[in-house]
């Protein structure tokens, strides 16, 4: 399902990298800005907009993006160029475009918003994992879950002590069998205090990560 074409009655500036006057397309961020761009990159790397633009009712008027001025001139770039970002990107840029990407299906671009993940995992683990569960990303979830070794409220994964909150927006076959393996290693994983070093507790975690697999 493609975007919703809708005008907005603001001002609208003018994309300062994207603006060829002979481009055959253009596209206007959520906080509208204009971006003149040649349709063969979307239709390249995404089959929603390869469908969309290929289809004989389609007109080619502006199009509506849901992504701001910053996060559409990454993504672009990143479609342009075929590299990854040459920018690290912050955990909130990573989540967006990675989320577009799975609604959009952009199979490259989302590869490389994974490895990107892979860089911020060790900050926000437990945000990985959920974004993971809720995209059904096992890979992903995987480097969540190995990286929950570092993070401060691991204390909290297990099914006695796991808050509503942090629960409620995770797959539950996702959910489940991650709190089965925590309990099997209960002892080892929380804290260092019944003598166990940190290198065991994240060898222990790995091998969660390792042995992790949702249920169908």
């Amino acid at each position: 399902m493609g975007p919703k074409r809708k005008r907005s009655r603001r001002s609208t500036t003018t994309s300062a990298v994207y603006n060829r006057e002979d481009a055959d397309l253009e596209l206007s961020s959520n906080d509208n800005t204009i971006f003149k761009v040649d349709s063969f990159y979307l239709k390249a790397h995404s089959e929603v907009f390869r469908n969309m633009f290929t289809d004989h009712l389609f007109t080619n008027s502006t199009i509506p993006i849901d992504l701001s001025s910053k996060d559409l001139t990454c993504l672009l770039d990143i479609m342009v160029s075929g590299e990854p970002p040459k920018k690290a990107l912050s955990l909130k840029q990573v989540k967006t475009l990675y989320a577009f990407c799975d609604q959009y299906e952009c199979p490259f671009v989302r590869q490389l918003m994974i490895s990107q993940f892979k860089k911020v995992a060790d900050i926000e683990p437990w945000d990985t994992f959920i974004l993971a569960s809720q995209h059904k990303d096992v890979d992903l979830a995987k480097q969540a879950i190995e990286s929950i070794a570092k993070f401060k409220d691991k204390h909290l994964i297990s099914a006695g002590n796991m808050p509503l909150t942090m629960a409620e927006t995770i797959d539950l076959s996702f959910l489940l069998p991650l709190l089965e393996q925590v309990q099997a290693h209960s002892a080892q994983i929380y804290t260092m205090e019944n003598r166990y070093t940190e290198g065991q507790v994240r060898e222990v975690w790995a091998k969660i990560a390792k042995d992790f697999q949702p249920r169908e």
